[in-house]
């Protein structure tokens, strides 16, 4: 491999991976991972390795960086916090990469002493591959080339095939049950939400008042709303288009800027239309943003009461 080209790509490696781990944004985070694979790529293309470079790019780079940042805009994760650092963390952070130059300093001191590959010898090795058996390895190698791609496939379902099926197992197995807990999750985050009764926020401290049966709000009159607004039984009150009182739903947790824009697109602006959704609201909310349980586990209702109350003191 030409000696720019390597140093090139081995920076766009290192930058890339020093990337992955400084920067706070998961999805700067992700990006800067794509950089490391297109680097590690074009080392292993340089090496002659074009299989291994390519799938390198189309599983690493492609498939699985995709799934990652849909991941993330999936969750809506939001710039990670800073938080304390504890000793034990920072010294795992100096002593994991101190054992790792040392085991790099022994390699490269033994590089002078390593024996040298020998030769390839591809018409010989045809020999070793019965042509009936293995025509198409047997025709490549006495034609003077290499067959890296068949040789893979022959040795992973022939030596390792064993092994292969067991990983494929071990992958479905955590599949099912990533799934399991996903759906236990939810279901106790349904079942918490009907027995829960999500407190109001007053501005001012009130004498709590005695209990009192609780009855069926009355119909709101829309002579008394205004003109902007209208009410639905599934989605409570809603503006038919944005209010000068807007207020800045993302400083709810759990709303960023997508679910904000999704919010506003169903006529919802305020902290009082979130605080006041009964429980019919917030299952039509948690159908219509497919997040289903989302907005009782981040309590949206109490946070947005707290914040009405705040904005009005």
């Amino acid at each position: 491999m030409i000696s720019p080209l390597f140093y090139i790509f081995a920076a766009m490696m290192l930058v890339g991976g020093t990337m992955v781990v400084f920067m706070r944004n998961p999805v700067s985070s992700a990006l800067s991972m794509v950089l490391s694979f297109l680097g590690l790529a074009g080392i292993l293309i340089g090496l002659n390795a074009y299989f291994v470079g390519i799938l390198q790019i189309l599983v690493y780079a492609g498939a699985i960086m995709v799934l990652f940042i849909f991941i993330i805009m999936l969750l809506d994760l939001k710039k990670e916090e800073s938080h304390p650092r504890k000793g034990v963390a920072i010294a795992a952070g100096v002593i994991l990469p101190l054992v790792l130059v040392i085991q790099l300093a022994g390699v490269l001191s033994s590089d002078q002493d390593s024996p040298k590959a020998p030769k390839l010898e591809l018409r010989k090795a045809s020999a070793d591959f019965v042509e009936k058996d293995h025509k198409t390895i047997h025709q490549r190698l006495a034609d003077n080339r290499l067959p890296d791609i068949h040789l893979i496939g022959q040795k992973l379902f022939t030596d390792y095939n064993f092994p292969l099926q067991v990983i494929a197992v071990l992958l479905l197995v955590a599949t099912v049950g990533c799934v399991a807990l996903s759906k236990k999750a939810t279901v106790a985050a349904t079942k918490l939400s009907t027995n829960k009764r999500i407190p109001t926020v007053s501005a001012a401290p009130q004498a709590r008042p005695e209990p009192t049966p609780v009855v069926e709000p009355e119909p709101v009159n829309d002579e008394a709303l205004p003109a902007n607004t209208s009410t639905d039984e599934k989605r409570g009150l809603v503006y038919t288009s944005k209010p000068d009182e807007a207020d800045d739903l993302k400083v709810i947790s759990g709303v960023g800027s997508v679910l904000e824009s999704k919010l506003n697109d169903f006529g919802i602006y305020t902290y009082k239309q979130i605080a006041d959704w009964s429980e019919a609201n917030i299952e039509e909310f948690d159908n219509l943003l497919s997040f289903k349980g989302r907005i009782t586990r981040d309590d949206w209702l109490t946070q947005a009461a707290e914040l009405h109350a705040k904005k009005n003191a």
